[in-house]
């Protein structure tokens, strides 16, 4: 499989993935990040920070409430799994974002103009230290949260280290990894699932910057993270969002209704409403 060496090298490699991609050649992309020179950032959730998730109620009785675990978090039926941006068919993993609007905008593409918008927020609090791997930006003008800036000053004091072709290289591949995973859309689907599938042999998870809220990011772990105790079930509501007109056409408000659960209950594993 193609290997990086030199500026040329990164190029190529680019050209090859997104070929690659578009003849549906998973393993061949797999082998390829696997060859390739590429690095992971390791970075560390903490303890006690609180993540949320969105589901969507779509179909039968809208307003008919989530009462167990296991309907909230990850999606536990391999046959009802598509391919995502970190994850294969069929392969179980649990997405959550680090504010709700983020978590529900992720979710904005399964909407198709329902209206109201009836969902369920869930927080999820991490119970210890987490490590993970980052989707480092390496240009600096292009860093927009501050996660993005704390890490990326790390990543500087380490290119400054190398000689200026090594450093050329290493903010190619990373451009290019971010601009397949920021892209909207399955087109790049491949790549991505095959990148967080090579962070989850040798972490929980991975971050990286949302796609539909760019000013925040995203988490996904590996499906046992549950589990594992690692992150819990701390809080639920059922919203009601209703889009409403506005004198621009390029915005939009809304009128939302919420209602908070009254228990989380550990025993049953139900959300007690």
């Amino acid at each position: 499989m193609h290997k990086i060496s030199g500026i040329e090298g990164v190029n190529r490699f680019c050209i090859v993935m997104k070929d690659l991609c578009k003849n549906g050649d998973y393993e061949k992309i797999k082998e390829s990040f696997t060859t390739s020179t590429q690095v992971f950032y390791r970075t560390t959730i903490p303890a006690g920070k609180t993540l949320y998730r969105c589901r969507i109620h779509t179909g039968g009785d809208v307003k008919k409430k989530f009462k167990l675990f296991k309907e909230v978090g990850y999606n536990r039926d391999s046959s009802k799994v598509k391919r995502g941006r970190c994850n294969e068919k069929g392969q179980g993993v649990f997405y959550c974002a680090e504010n709700i609007w983020a978590a529900f905008l992720e979710t904005k593409p399964l909407l198709k103009d329902i209206e109201p918008i009836i969902a369920t927020i869930t927080e999820w609090t991490t119970q210890s230290d987490i490590e993970m791997r980052f989707v480092i930006q390496p240009f600096p003008n292009k860093r927009i949260h501050p996660y993005e800036n704390d890490l990326g000053k790390l990543y500087d004091a380490e290119m400054a280290k190398v000689d200026k072709e090594k450093k050329i290289i290493t903010n190619l591949y990373f451009e290019f990894v971010n601009n397949v995973l920021g892209s909207r859309g399955e087109d790049h689907y491949l790549i991505t699932t095959a990148y967080a599938n090579i962070s989850y042999q040798n972490s929980n998870g991975l971050v990286y910057r949302s796609v539909e809220d760019i000013d925040s990011y995203n988490v996904v772990f590996k499906k046992d993270i549950e589990e594992s105790g690692l992150i819990k079930l701390t809080d639920a509501k059922f919203v009601s969002i209703l889009p409403q007109m506005t004198e621009s056409t390029f915005e939009k408000d809304y009128e939302i209704d919420e209602q908070f659960c009254q228990e989380i209950n550990y025993d049953t594993q139900e959300i007690i409403w």
